[in-house]
């Protein structure tokens, strides 16, 4: 029954609303398999039945299926990222999987192994990445040189867009890993720390930093 209002609950027809079908769209296409199990296997267990056309058309994707329905603007807009989502993973052109992700939004997840060692690609999906996720991924695009002047002529512009983002860290958007509470000051310090950037390079007061730090343990 919890597996069904899960899905069912996407009702919403507001795209901006987190619990809206476009949002379920999202979600079924960035994590499409966890613990061994996929969507596919979720509703078929629990017996989804969707209850509304917006949830069926995003089932029946699931499934590999095609549906047709008396087209709305927000089903349209549904089975446009799908079809986005469907051609990102066959997607063999670089300046395609760019296309993409700037005009659907794609996540990291969406995108083929094969384009996350292109400096290009990531430069296009840190524009709409959450400042969690830019953590989590710093160490890639460190490696890749995505900072560093001799190999990206754009370094200084992305990292400046970095610390950008981390002068926001009060935003209520702005979130821990697997916690409630915001992204506080200390845990993105401590990532910074780890690939390579001095805290002079990046603004930080060391002694109030380095305490907190030590306080939490990181």
């Amino acid at each position: 029954m919890g597996i069904s209002n899960w899905y069912n609950g996407f009702k919403s027809e507001d795209p901006q609303n987190h619990k809206s079908a476009k949002k379920l769209a999202y979600f079924v296409t960035k994590y499409k398999r966890r613990h061994g199990w996929t969507h596919r296997d979720a509703i078929r267990l629990a017996h989804v039945h969707p209850k509304t056309t917006n949830i069926r058309l995003i089932i029946e994707y699931i499934f590999g299926k095609n549906i047709i329905v008396n087209t709305t603007p927000n089903q349209a807009s549904i089975s446009e990222f799908l079809d986005a989502a469907r051609k990102a993973k066959r997607c063999n052109n670089v300046g395609e999987i760019r296309s993409l992700i700037a005009n659907y939004h794609l996540s990291r997840e969406h995108i083929p192994t094969r384009f996350l060692n292109d400096i290009s690609v990531w430069e296009v999906l840190l524009r709409t990445m959450p400042f969690s996720a830019i953590l989590r991924n710093l160490g890639k695009i460190t490696s890749l040189g995505m900072m560093d002047p001799n190999i990206n002529t754009s370094s200084g512009l992305w990292i400046t867009i970095i610390l950008q983002r981390l002068s926001q860290l009060n935003s209520d958007e702005l979130k821990c890993p697997n916690k409630d509470s915001p992204l506080d000051n200390s845990y993105c310090f401590a990532t910074l720390r780890k690939r390579t950037w001095t805290y002079e390079e990046i603004g930080v007061d060391t002694k109030h930093t380095e305490r907190k730090c030590t306080e939490r343990g990181i």
